[in-house]
């Protein structure tokens, strides 16, 4: 890839990821989200170990404005150097990218799975062909309305999406995010499974209401992490705590330059 490229790649990405805040205003990063209770720096360290492992990712909440295109935004910002964003803008995107393979690390972005005709929503048997992109070595995104795990793959697997069900065991990382106390703005990252090789999808964290923390609910051996790089991406989290990265700019300055250094 060239300089040129990638400065490219790094302007595509930067808009698009900015494109999912429909409210206004700064982007919050990983570290307002950690601040907030959110989520924790083991959290995004887990995340950053899928993401650069090749997870495809899947947001959910049951209820607008809980946070789940705010927490996409941010894991998007995990993506290794030089893989582009590709917003499945329409359905003749998605179909036109499985006729052909990429020549260039892909994620493909829908900013939801929904029946709204609002820019970058899908449906239909759109949703089935963007599940199909990671049979062509591409990886997928996106948010949709569900709270539970059960909840994402009944509506995934009804008419009139019929996802094959061995794509979703292959989703890499999905997560829920809700209010904790009802509208009282405690946003929480209530669950977040992710791919268990010869498993499927497995619980990874979870919130705890009754202490207000996040515990890990599996060892991370059975996702396929090493653990050194689990806690080399854990610090790398603590130390965006410690710098205060608030943009979504400075964020993916700090992951890129993580990826060069660690040699990702």
């Amino acid at each position: 890839m060239t300089e040129k490229y990638m400065r490219d790649v790094e302007r595509n990405n930067l808009a698009e990821i900015q494109a999912l805040n429909q409210r206004g205003g700064r982007t919050l990063s990983f570290v307002d989200l950690m601040e907030a209770g959110t989520l924790n720096p083991e959290i995004v360290g887990f995340m950053l170990c899928s993401i650069a492992q090749g997870g495809s990712v899947l947001m959910g909440a049951g209820v607008s404005g809980a946070g789940k295109s705010t927490v996409l935004a941010n894991v998007l910002c995990l993506l290794p150097p030089g893989e582009r964003i590709v917003l499945a803008r329409s359905a003749s995107v998605v179909e036109s990218a499985l006729r052909r393979p990429p020549t260039q690390p892909e994620c493909y972005l829908a900013h939801e799975i929904g029946e709204g005709r609002w820019r970058g929503y899908i449906w239909g048997i759109t949703v089935r062909n963007f599940f199909r992109l990671m049979d062509s070595n591409r990886r997928i995104a996106s948010c949709l309305h569900a709270d539970t795990l059960e909840q994402t793959e009944q509506m995934l697997r009804a008419e009139p999406l019929l996802v094959d069900p061995q794509l979703l065991a292959r989703l890499g990382l999905v997560g829920f995010v809700s209010f904790a106390d009802g509208a009282s703005g405690k946003r929480r990252l209530t669950h977040l499974y992710a791919r268990a090789p010869g498993i499927g999808l497995a619980l990874a964290f979870r919130w705890r209401a009754s202490d207000e923390t996040h515990d890990r609910a599996s060892e991370l051996e059975i996702f396929g992490i090493d653990r050194s790089r689990f806690y080399n991406a854990t610090a790398f989290a603590h130390s965006l705590l410690d710098e205060n990265v608030r943009t979504i700019e400075d964020l993916r300055a700090h992951v890129v330059e993580f990826y060069q250094r660690e040699g990702w």
